[in-house]
C-alpha cells in the first residue's frame, strides 16, 4: 500500500509516526537511558558524567539532523535510596554506596528525611523508593542561586535541564517515581500542606496529617489538585527554560496512567501544563501497553483511554505506548492463560481500534487522537506491517455517529465527592457499552465545544460519570451539548446511530475518511466466531460498494427508507474493517462533497501497469478517481 504522504519529523496525527523511528517524534540516545536518576541529580558532584558522554552527544547530535528531539529517559524505579545507603541482600539489591552519584544522592537524602513524600495518615509508604514530590518547599540552604522559596521540582528541573545541554539533549521523558505516576497519595507532608495553605489563601486545621489530609480531600481536593499541578507543570519547565538557554528548542515529558481523571491526582493536569510552555515543548505517552504484572486490556477499553486523554487537551500532543510483539505482552498473554493465536488477534484489534480513535480539535476540526505510537517499552517489539499501513492510510476526518463527552465541570465533581481515592477514573461504562454493540470511537470535551464544525458534530452524545456515579451535567452543560446533538441513553442507540452493531460481543465505530469513504472497524471479543450484522440507519439511501480493507472481500450496502443491514461472520477475536464510499448521515453534506452531494461511484473492473484493478467507484463530482490495486490472482 502507498501511504498517503511521506514521512515528517515530529508528532503527526495524520502520518501517525513510530516514536522513535528515524523521522519520528523523538529518541534516547544510547546510554542517556541507562544514566540513572541518582547520577542525573547528582552528576555535577561526579568525577565523570559518565563513559557514555561524547557518545549520547553524538547520539543527540544525529538525532537532531533527523528531525527527531533527543532526549533522556528520567526514571526511577523505587528502590534507589535503599540501594543508595546499602542495598538490601535479602532483596537481592546492591549496595551503591560507593558508586559515583549514588554516594552523593544518599547523603543527601539522608541528611533531609523532612522531605520524604508522606500519604495522608503520616506514613512514607516507600522507604526504599526515597521519593520526594516536586512540590516540597526546600529549605534557605538548599535553594538554587537566584531562586527564592523553591520546591524540589526546581531544584531537579535545573539539574536535569543544565545535564540535558551537557549531552546535548533537549529534554527527558519521566516515568515512575520521578514524576507523575506515585505522586497522588504521598502528597502530604505537613511542610506541602503549609505551603498549600500560603498559595491558595485557606486554612487547613488539624494537628496531624491525617486530620488534615482529611479536610483537604473532603473541602479542597480540587484545589489541591490545582497547586500539585502548577508545581509539577513548574518542574518541567524549569528544565525546558534551561535547555532553551543552549539555543535548542526543549522538549519534555514522560508516561501517564490510562485514565484520563486520574491525571491531576498524579500532577498531569495539561490544561494547566499549557500556561507554563507552549504545546510544542510537550510529549506525554499513555500507557496503553501490558506486561508480567499487568494483564491484557479489555477490548475497546484501550481507545477509550487513548480517546479521553486526547480530548480533555486536544492541542497537547499525546502518544501512546501500545502492545507489539515483544516479550513483555507475551508474558502478560501467557499469565492470562492465552495462546499466540489470542494475542495476535488482540495485537490486530489493539493498532486498529486505537490507531483510528478520533477527538475534536478546539478549532472545530477533528484528528486521529494518538499522534504518535510506541511499540511496548522503549518503542521496540513488531507490528504486522499492513495494520500499519491500513491504519496510516486511512486518516479520521469527520465523525460517523455519536461521541463521548469529558469536561472540567464533571470532573471537578468527581474531586468535591470526597471520594478518598486520587484515581478518580471517569469510566464512561465504556467498555461495557462497546461490548454490547455501542458504536463510539469519538471525543469531545468542553475545549472543543465553542468552535465545532458543523461537519464534525456527533450524531449524539454518551456522557462521562465517575464510578460513584455521582457525577452529572448541570443545567448550562446540558444546553450546550443538546444545541448541538441529543445526549443519548444506552438503550436506544441503536436508533440514534448512524452505525451499529448486532451481536452481543461485537463493538466497533466508524468515521469518515480524508477520501470521503465511510471506514467501519468491529471487532468481535468473543472467542467463538460469530454471525451478526452492521446496521446502518439515518443515512442516506442508495446502493453503496462495500469492500473489506482486511480480507479484499466485496459486497454491496442497500439503504432503502434511510435503513440498511449488512449480515457478516466475525472469526473469534477478529478485527474488520470496511470502506464504504459516499455513504452519508441522512440530509449531511461534507467538505469533501461536491455541489451535487457525495460523490457518485459506478462499479467496473479495468487493467491497468499489468495489475488486475477492482475499480469501486469513479468520483465525479469531485478529486481524483478511487483505486485499490491487487495483484493478478
Amino acid at each position: 500500500m502507498d501511504l498517503p504522504h511521506p514521512i515528517k519529523p515530529g508528532a503527526d496525527a495524520d502520518f501517525v509516526p513510530f516514536v522513535m523511528e528515524k523521522n519520528g517524534v523523538l529518541g534516547i540516545p544510547w546510554g542517556a537511558g541507562n544514566y540513572r536518576w541518582p547520577e542525573q541529580m547528582f552528576w555535577e558532584s561526579m568525577s565523570q558524567i559518565g563513559r557514555e558522554g561524547q557518545v549520547m552527544r553524538s547520539g543527540g547530535d544525529g538525532m537532531d539532523k533527523d528531525g527527531r528531539a533527543p532526549v533522556m529517559s528520567s526514571v526511577a524505579w523505587g528502590y534507589e535510596y535503599k540501594a543508595a545507603i546499602g542495598g538490601d541482600s535479602a532483596a537481592k539489591l546492591g549496595d551503591m554506596r560507593l558508586e559515583d552519584g549514588w554516594k552523593q544522592y544518599g547523603e543527601w537524602i539522608t541528611a533531609r528525611p523532612h522531605y520524604l513524600a508522606q500519604d495522608w495518615e503520616g506514613k512514607i509508604i516507600y522507604p526504599y523508593a526515597g521519593y520526594i514530590t516536586p512540590m516540597m518547599p526546600l529549605d534557605k540552604a538548599d535553594w538554587p542561586e537566584g531562586i527564592d522559596s523553591a520546591t524540589f521540582g526546581d531544584w531537579a528541573g535545573l539539574k536535569l535541564g543544565r545535564l540535558a545541554n551537557e549531552i546535548h539533549s533537549r529534554g527527558f521523558m519521566a516515568a515512575d517515581f520521578v514524576v507523575g505516576l506515585y505522586g497522588g497519595n504521598h502528597d502530604f507532608n505537613p511542610r506541602v500542606i503549609d505551603a498549600f495553605e500560603r498559595w491558595a489563601g485557606v486554612k487547613v486545621p488539624g494537628t496531624t496529617v491525617k486530620e488534615r489530609g482529611d479536610v483537604i480531600k473532603a473541602k479542597h481536593w480540587a484545589r489541591y489538585n490545582d497547586y500539585k499541578c502548577e508545581l509539577f507543570a513548574r518542574f518541567y519547565a524549569r528544565a525546558a527554560e534551561t535547555i532553551r538557554t543552549a539555543g535548542r528548542e526543549p522538549l519534555v515529558g514522560g508516561q501517564i496512567l490510562p485514565h484520563a481523571a486520574s491525571v491531576r491526582g498524579t500532577g498531569n493536569d495539561f490544561r494547566i501544563y499549557l500556561k507554563h510552555l507552549p504545546a510544542k515543548n510537550w510529549y506525554f505517552f499513555v500507557e496503553l501497553q501490558s506486561d508480567g504484572g499487568r494483564p491484557v486490556a479489555l477490548y475497546w477499553e484501550r481507545s477509550t483511554q487513548m480517546g479521553g486523554h486526547a480530548a480533555r487537551v486536544p492541542q497537547f500532543p499525546l502518544g501512546a505506548i501500545m502492545d507489539a510483539d515483544h516479550m513483555n505482552f507475551w508474558d502478560a498473554v501467557k499469565g492470562g492463560g492465552k495462546d499466540g493465536n489470542w494475542g495476535r488477534a488482540y495485537l490486530k484489534h489493539a493498532w486498529l481500534s486505537v490507531g483510528w480513535t478520533h477527538v475534536a480539535n478546539s478549532d472545530g476540526s477533528m484528528r486521529r487522537a494518538s499522534m504518535g505510537m510506541q511499540r511496548s517499552y522503549w518503542d521496540v517489539g513488531g507490528v504486522d506491517t499492513p495494520i500499519v499501513a491500513l491504519m496510516r492510510n486511512h486518516i479520521p476526518r469527520h465523525p460517523f455517529g455519536p461521541a463521548f463527552y469529558y469536561s472540567t465541570d464533571l470532573e471537578r465533581q468527581s474531586e468535591g465527592s470526597g471520594n478518598p481515592n486520587f484515581y478518580y477514573w471517569f469510566e464512561p461504562n465504556a467498555v461495557a457499552w462497546m461490548l454490547r454493540g455501542a458504536p463510539v470511537g469519538y471525543y469531545i470535551s468542553d475545549t472543543a465545544l465553542t468552535n465545532l464544525r458543523p461537519e464534525n458534530r456527533p450524531t449524539g452524545w454518551f456522557v462521562y460519570v465517575d464510578n460513584l456515579g455521582k457525577t452529572k451535567l448541570s443545567a448550562a452543560e446540558k444546553a450546550r451539548l443538546e444545541a448541538i446533538a441529543p445526549i443519548l441513553d444506552i438503550k436506544d442507540f441503536a436508533n440514534s446511530c448512524p452505525v451499529s452493531f448486532q451481536g452481543d460481543s461485537l463493538g466497533g465505530y466508524a468515521f469518515v475518511d480524508q477520501n470521503g469513504s465511510v471506514i467501519v472497524v468491529s471487532s468481535n471479543s468473543s472467542e467463538k466466531d460469530v454471525s451478526g450484522a452492521i446496521r446502518f440507519a439515518k443515512v442516506e439511501n442508495g446502493l453503496y460498494p462495500v469492500r473489506d480493507l482486511v480480507s479484499g472481500d466485496t459486497d454491496t450496502l442497500t439503504i432503502t427508507s434511510h435503513r440498511g443491514t449488512l449480515p457478516l461472520t466475525w472469526k473469534g477475536r477478529d478485527t474488520r474493517v470496511l470502506e464504504i464510499p459516499a455513504l452519508r448521515e441522512q440530509g449531511r453534506k461534507l467538505p469533501i462533497d461536491g455541489p451535487d452531494g457525495p460523490p457518485r461511484y459506478y462499479p467496473g473492473i479495468v487493467r491497468r501497469d499489468g495489475k488486475r484493478i477492482d475499480l469501486i467507484g469513479r468520483r465525479f463530482s469531485s478529486g481524483p478517481d478511487f483505486i485499490w490495486s491487487i495483484p493478478d490472482q
